[in-house]
């Protein structure tokens, strides 16, 4: 068990390291943030990175980050090593501790593979706008469609139901063994676990309906975070009882007919996921492949005089230009094109996205610049 508890935390670690790589390895925009301080530091210079002062609170992650710097090391470098690090010993230390505390190898199996997998959901969410996941499933959920509406949770609802069926259920005929043990070790009373289930059901129902009466084209992927670890609990209940119901006829047929539905969801995924890896190994995945390297946006930073930029990525070029100074627009001038064409004589690199770099010559005449 403790083996693989620490297999699952490796997993963990390598999840960030593969599914962040289009920020560059192990780094999200957040992180460029503790980074660009963490160079000024550094470097000598003050917190300010361009005139904008970088929300860097609290400071550890970033002193740990710019410590290095006095033999050299550049903070990026350090925080691709230290971001998967630092989750594989939070679900190692979590896994094991829960073990030791509740004696079931099975609970720090859950508990270390909800921890593990919770960052790839999140990573689903941020890649799929067809097909969201969380984790275990709340089934497909299409955010940028403009004919979206509420029918696509009900696709949703009888996952729910088992879960919610199971934590009614199933928590007092179990309270001495299997996942329910989490709670008995921790001095959790039965109400704080059904309101833990509701609070799952309702909080991701409250998104969905906030995201449809606001009509925004995507949902920020950090509200859906708050929903993972009662839904990974939930996972747990759901497991527990498929187990106790495996001992009847009926039981074995509705466990089997569950176990082959997720085999199967595992499966069309691993099957989308896979052609990716393949794609990313061959041409480069995010700012490190070819059409961003080969780009004249990039080429024109790289050559300019004056590395002090002013761009609406300020990541990218941290990751593909040296010796960048990065001041990042303000947020309602780092939308379109246009908008910064009216900035005026300031050098400006404007970048579409994150997997494809914006032409800087179709910006050229209205930015002045040759």
């Amino acid at each position: 068990m403790v083996l693989g508890i620490l297999a699952l935390s490796l997993v963990a670690g390598l999840l960030v390291v593969t599914r962040t790589g289009e920020y560059g390895i192990g780094l999200s925009p957040d992180s460029v943030q503790y980074v660009s301080m963490a160079r000024e530091l550094a470097t000598g210079h003050d917190t300010l990175a361009g005139e904008h002062l970088r929300p860097t609170w609290p400071p550890l992650f970033t002193l740990l980050i710019s410590a290095p710097g006095v033999a050299g090391v550049d903070p990026i470098a350090v925080a691709t090593v230290l971001n998967p690090a630092i989750l594989v010993c939070i679900c190692l230390v979590a896994g094991l501790w829960l073990y030791r505390r509740t004696n079931s190898g099975f609970i720090g199996i859950v508990v270390t593979a909800a921890l593990a997998f919770s960052t790839e959901g999140i990573f689903s969410l941020a890649e799929n706008a067809e097909r969201v996941v969380v984790f275990l499933g709340v089934w497909a959920l299409p955010w940028g469609r403009p004919d979206y509406d509420l029918s696509v949770f009900v696709s949703g609802l009888p996952l729910i139901a088992v879960m919610g069926f199971a934590l009614a259920w199933g928590w007092s005929s179990y309270r001495s063994r299997g996942v329910a043990e989490t709670f008995s070790c921790l001095k959790l009373s039965d109400p704080f676990v059904r309101v833990l289930g509701a609070f799952a059901v309702v909080y991701i129902a409250f998104v969905l309906v906030v995201s449809t009466a606001v009509r925004i084209d995507r949902i920020h992927v950090r509200l859906l975070v708050p929903a993972f670890v009662p839904l990974a609990l939930l996972a747990g209940f759901v497991v527990e009882r498929l187990i106790a119901m495996s001992r009847s006829d009926r039981g074995r047929r509705f466990g089997g007919a569950f176990a082959a539905a997720v085999v199967l969801f595992a499966a069309s995924h691993v099957a989308v996921y896979i052609p990716e890896l393949r794609y990313a190994a061959q041409e480069g995945h995010g700012y490190a492949s070819s059409s961003w390297e080969m780009s004249a946006t990039i080429a024109w930073a790289r050559a300019a005089d004056d590395k002090r930029l002013l761009t609406n990525r300020g990541d990218a070029l941290y990751l593909l230009v040296p010796g960048v100074a990065v001041e990042w627009l303000p947020r309602g001038e780092a939308q379109l094109p246009s908008a910064v064409a009216s900035i005026g004589n300031r050098r400006v690199v404007w970048l579409q996205g994150t997997r494809y770099p914006y032409d800087l010559r179709d910006l050229a005449p209205g930015l002045g610049l040759r």
